[in-house]
């Protein structure tokens, strides 16, 4: 039998880094680069994060992966107007991979005809 699902009120690093997927050093990257994120620094010298810290993380980590530059994850984390849900890929990210997607179709094709004029 499970007991009461109990709210944390402190994660450590790792523990997060674990959870998203994010290697710590990462993360303490990040608090240096994001005013917004902050660390509550115990005695021990062991930083810890409120729940609210990790969805900070959560929404850098997207942000990131989508190909934001730290610049605009600021200003996106700082507007509160914008929420996680409406950021969506950036047209200039897209517009970087579309060409290689169409490099990568042509090579394929070449293939592929001289697959189907070839003799084994």
């Amino acid at each position: 039998m499970q007991g009461p699902n109990i709210k944390r009120l402190y994660y450590s690093t790792v523990e997060i880094s674990k959870m998203l997927h994010v290697r710590p050093y990462l993360i303490r990257k990040w608090e240096s680069k994001f005013t917004f994120l902050n660390s509550v620094k115990k005695q021990s010298g062991r930083k810890l994060f409120k729940p609210d810290d990790l969805e900070i993380v959560k929404k850098i980590k997207r942000l990131k992966e989508i190909g934001y530059t730290d610049e605009k994850i600021n200003e996106i984390m700082i507007n509160e107007d914008i929420s996680i849900e409406e950021v969506t890929i950036k047209p200039t990210y897209t517009n970087k991979i579309k060409p290689f997607i169409e490099e990568i179709s042509r090579e394929l094709q070449t293939i592929l005809k001289i697959l189907n004029n070839h003799t084994f």
